[in-house]
């Protein structure tokens, strides 16, 4: 009996079990499942990714030279704590990612998932997923790592916010 192969990384597919999961999933309030419903991203051709950045986060887009003042030694510390930290930040998700055999991943213009590259991709397009949901069992695994980087990561990400908020300008 030949064996029935189904192409589970389809857009669709993962829409619906991502829709049925997050309607299973116990959130505080609506609010709190809006915010982590916008983390999730489906790719074109498949793939899921969870968004480091999102929202008003993406402000991170900074043109130092115009906005952060380097003018003492004090700024320079300052400026080089909060990329050190986001450096830091981006290590340990990519670690999160792979203790649920999944990888730090980039989101293309064209909203295809790819394997980021650290040397050369926008880093505020990182996100935490893989390219290919091969299976049910990739898919839950994706799911529960979700869980865990929105529940235990976020005050991470909250203290490079915070950081950013308070560079000289």
């Amino acid at each position: 009996m030949k064996k029935l192969k189904l192409d589970f990384n389809k857009r669709e597919i993962l829409n619906g079990y991502f829709v049925q999961a997050l309607n299973q999933t116990s959130f505080a309030d609506e609010e709190e499942c809006k915010d982590f419903s916008e983390r999730i991203f489906v790719g074109f051709n498949g793939g899921l990714a969870y968004k480091l950045f999102f929202g008003n986060q993406l402000n991170l887009r900074l043109n130092l030279s115009a906005k952060v003042r380097l003018d003492s030694f004090d700024n320079v510390v300052s400026v080089n704590s909060f990329f050190e930290d986001l450096k830091q930040y981006i290590g340990d998700m990519q670690g999160v990612a792979r203790a649920y055999d999944l990888d730090l991943v980039s989101i293309d213009d064209k909203s295809v998932i790819t394997p980021a590259k650290l040397d050369s991709d926008y880093i505020y397009n990182f996100s935490l997923g893989s390219p290919n949901i091969e299976n049910l069992d990739v898919f839950r695994s994706f799911m529960k790592m979700a869980n865990y980087t929105f529940y235990e990561k976020k005050p991470e990400l909250s203290s490079i916010m915070e950081k950013l908020n308070q560079l000289p300008q």
